[in-house]
Order: C-alpha cells, then structure tokens, then sequence
C-alpha cells in the first residue's frame, strides 16, 4: 500500500506541473520548452530553505517557508526571462527557454553550496543530489516531514481550483484571445505582453511549488539531483497537456492520471505464451499512446473542461425544460 501511496505523490506533483504550464501553453498558446528549469529552481530553492533555516519549533510551518522560497525563486527567474524573452514568438521563444532550462541544469550540476549544521560543514550539491534530513535522524522536526501525500493532494485541489477559475476569468479569456489571435486580442484593447508575462509568471510560481513538493516528499528518498531536471522531464509534461487537450484544465488531470498509472497497471500483464508482456510493456504503453492520440487529435478535452457529450446532453436537457 505504501508503494501506491507514493504513485499517488508522483501523481499529484505530476498534476500540478501540468496544470502550471496548460496555462502559458495551453490557454495563452506560448511554446515555453524550459518547464523543468522553474521546477528545478523550485526544488532547490525549497531543499537549501530547508537545510539552512530550518527551525524546529516550528514544525510543519517549516514547509511553508519552503514553499515561499520555492515560489520566490522561481517567480524572479520567470520575471527575469520573461522581460526580454516574451517578445520572441513560435521556434525562437521555443529555443530561449529550451537553453534556459538547461543552462539551469548544467548550473545546477556544477555549483557547491557552503556546508551547514546537517552536513557536518561539509559541501554539498554540484552533480552529487542533495539529500534531505530525515526527521528520526535528527530528532528533530524538520519540513520534510510534512509534504506527505494528503499534503500534495491538498495543493493539487487548490491548484486545479486556482486553474478552474482562472481559465474562467476576463485573465484567462483575455489569454485564450491572444491563443486564438494576437492581433485581434490587441485591437480589442487587450495589453498582450502584461497578459503573456502573468502567464509566464504563474506557471513558473506553480511549477516551483511543485519543486517544493517534489524536494520535501519522503516517496522520493529526500534527495534531489539536477539530471531529474533534464529536457526529458519537460517532454513528459508536455505531453500530459497535449494528451489532456491544450488549454484544458480538466483535460490536464486526466492525462496526468493516464500516463502515470498506466506504466504501472501494465506491470500485471500477463504471460501469452512465452511472451512475458510485463516485461514489454513500454512498448506497449507507446502504443497505447498512439492508440488515444489518434482516437483523439485534440486531446482528451480538447479545450473543454467535460466530454463533448455530456455537453452536449446538458445543453439539450435544459432546451427541454
């Protein structure tokens, strides 16, 4: 049961990952390839909060002020590059933050921080992960003792909500007009570089709070390490907005839910003859993926937030009444 506990932690910072970039991807169509940079940020910048101002009287409070952090760092490096990097469009703004999330990586992997109390003065960081302290290490109450499962479940309501709401809002209409057409978003008085900034600042603050989540999750050894922040990490939630349909808040979920427990549940395949198909099952699990893309070109929602017809069911039972 514990295993499938931690499915579901890797779950919900999947979820939140995708939800952050559906909104500059998805809702205001920006092609933004460095996803993984902000969740790096997000993940170091919790972890180093939480081996250097740890403190213990304060308990769980402590994944607060990581979280803050998380947030802090990632929204200034989104600000950062999305000044001068926002008035490139298409393959070029693609490219910039492609070069920025590896760059983040590569800087990552090279830098040592200053020693602390928890490592004994010594070093830590560069190409080696940062492991977290455990808390019956220490006997003490440090923050990762708190971003357990019912935690990570607990964010991924608020951020689904906070998504909802916004697609729903004169922000998230405003973003889908530039989506659709940015010329005539501007002629209808919408300021479009305030609307793709706010875009990129929200998915870069989202994605760092699911670096947070991620560093301060006892399913993933406490530890983390810049290779689990490479371009194959932004492939993967690429693909979850794209499987779940663009601008598709709900689409999101869905997807997230798909490709994470589908890997899973085909470790029980069965033996056809001397065929082991569990131990064929990426090949199975990329076939099943061409299988629902074809079925489905424009995403499991599309840009709707429920199947096309339960809509269209509603909209028929309230002509009859």
């Amino acid at each position: 049961m514990e295993y499938w506990f931690g499915i579901l932690a890797n779950l919900g910072i999947y979820i939140i990952l995708a939800l952050s970039l559906n909104v500059i991807v998805g809702l205001t169509g920006l092609l933004q390839l460095g996803h993984a940079g902000f969740f790096a940020l997000g993940a170091y910048a919790a972890a180093l909060t939480a081996m250097y101002a740890t403190v213990p009287a304060l308990g769980g409070a402590n994944l607060v002020l990581s979280l803050a952090a998380a947030v802090a760092v990632s929204g200034l490096f989104a600000l950062l590059l999305g000044l001068p990097c926002l008035r490139l469009r298409g393959d070029y703004l693609a490219i910039a933050t492609l070069a920025f999330g590896e760059i983040t990586r590569m800087v990552l992997n090279a830098v040592e921080f200053p020693g602390c109390a928890v490592t004994g003065g010594e070093k830590f960081g560069g190409a080696t992960a940062i492991a977290l302290p455990w808390p019956v290490q220490y006997a003490i109450t440090y923050s990762t003792d708190y971003a357990t499962w019912p935690v990570i479940l607990a964010a991924v309501a608020v951020t689904f909500a906070f998504m909802l709401n916004l697609k729903r809002s004169f922000i998230g209409r405003a973003m889908i007009c530039i989506r659709e057409d940015e010329v005539a978003a501007k002629s209808m008085g919408i300021y479009v570089p305030r609307y793709k900034l706010l875009a990129f600042f929200l998915s870069a603050t989202f994605a760092g709070v699911a670096g947070a989540l991620f560093a301060h999750n006892p399913n993933t050894g406490m530890s983390i390490s810049p290779n689990e922040f490479g371009l194959l990490k932004t492939v993967e939630i690429l693909l979850i907005v794209v499987l779940g349909g663009l601008g598709s808040v709900t689409g999101s979920v869905l997807a997230a839910v798909v490709l994470v427990f589908t890997p899973e549940l085909l470790r029980f395949l069965p033996h056809i003859g001397d065929v082991n198909l569990s131990e064929q099952r990426q090949l199975v699990y990329a076939a099943l993926l061409i299988v629902i893309i074809r079925l489905a070109p424009n995403g499991i929602l599309g840009l709707n937030e429920s199947p096309q017809f339960i809509t269209r069911f509603l909209v028929n039972r309230r002509r009859q009444l």
